[in-house]
């Protein structure tokens, strides 16, 4: 080695070990070669790149875009995987609540291949659904109570519609103590959360349905004053539907009626206030409360055996009506003993 030559290594190392602290002092990793000569030194060899040096080098097309795929395809799993679950959850909501065709979706989104036993709890639901809605069409109220009790049974558990529907197929069959209970069930849910301002259901607006059918409860239990708001709900929400509007007047009408029945009643006038209660019942003649009422006017008229039959009437509709059975045994207390059942 000649002494130029270890001169030239002496100053290439100095200037190398600098640039290294100066590297580190700043953060900087990358290697580079100390000395730049226009000219080789005799003798002398390039040193190897260090590993800092060779990953920085810039990778290939090829790799790059494999790289890219891999990013990209972790990416949108990890992404996919909440989406599922919210899917998933969304799935389930909208099948307690009976929204089939938003469940179906919310379904088909969560996986591509469906789980067929959800797949079918689905469809389930929905055969019993369809069966309710054509039931009531019909007027098939038995049908329409066991549909909607499987119905509910098969998933449906968080229904508003359907707990309304089973309330209303109740009161044909005089089960007014389970249909309030029902109808009560129905409003502790959410309707604005459970059905859309633009959900049908039996051919109403959904809200409108349910105030509808709160009408009819109301008004079976001689609460005219809640019957009224109820219908009046149901007109703002759905002003265009028929029956909401026949049921409107209906309810009205009978209001009506058994408010001027009771005025007439208190102010001694029987004859008129029986005629009063009487016109309630053509609009509504499964009326317990003025059955009764009526019936209370014929005993102050003497007539027993009249407030009788309207006492029976009213315990045909409801056989726990207290106060039929007190009147209607205050006038067989009225009436020759044969007369008696």
């Amino acid at each position: 080695m000649t002494p130029a030559y270890a001169e030239e290594l002496k100053r290439a190392a100095t200037i190398s070990t600098r640039r290294a602290a100066s590297r580190r002092h700043s953060g900087s990793t990358t290697a580079r070669w100390p000395y730049a000569r226009t000219t080789p030194l005799v003798g002398a060899t390039a040193p190897p790149r260090s590993l800092a040096s060779a990953a920085s080098v810039r990778p290939s097309k090829t790799a790059r875009r494999r790289s890219g795929s891999i990013r990209r395809t972790a990416a949108h799993t990890s992404a996919s995987r909440p989406c599922m679950s919210v899917m998933l959850k969304l799935f389930l909501h909208s099948s307690r609540l009976g929204h089939i065709e938003d469940a179906l979706k919310h379904l088909s989104l969560a996986s591509p291949q469906p789980d067929p036993s959800e797949l079918h709890k689905l469809q389930t639901v929905e055969k019993h659904v369809r069966s309710v809605l054509d039931a009531r069409k019909a007027g098939e109220w038995k049908t329409v109570l066991r549909e909607s009790d499987a119905a509910i049974a098969s998933g449906a558990d968080s229904s508003a519609l359907l707990l309304a529907a089973k309330a209303e197929a109740l009161l044909p069959l005089n089960l007014l103590d389970e249909a309030h209970s029902t109808i009560s069930s129905a409003s502790k849910l959410d309707y604005t959360y459970s059905c859309s301002s633009e959900t049908k259901f039996c051919g109403f607006l959904a809200n409108a349905y349910l105030f509808y059918v709160h009408a009819q409860v109301d008004m079976a239990l001689g609460r005219f004053h809640d019957a009224v708001s109820s219908i009046d709900k149901a007109r703002i929400k759905d002003p265009g539907n028929t029956e909401v509007v026949t049921m409107h007047n209906k309810v009205k009408a009978v209001a009506r009626a058994r408010s001027l029945g009771n005025e007439l009643f208190n102010s001694g006038k029987f004859s008129e206030a029986c005629l009063a209660y009487g016109e309630g019942l053509k609009q509504h003649p499964t009326n317990k409360v003025l059955y009764c009422n009526r019936a209370a006017c014929w005993f102050k008229l003497g007539q027993w055996e009249k407030s009788i039959q309207d006492c029976n009437e009213a315990l045909k509709i409801y056989p726990n009506y207290t106060k039929a059975s007190l009147r209607r045994a205050a006038s067989y207390a009225k009436v020759p003993y044969s007369l008696h059942p």
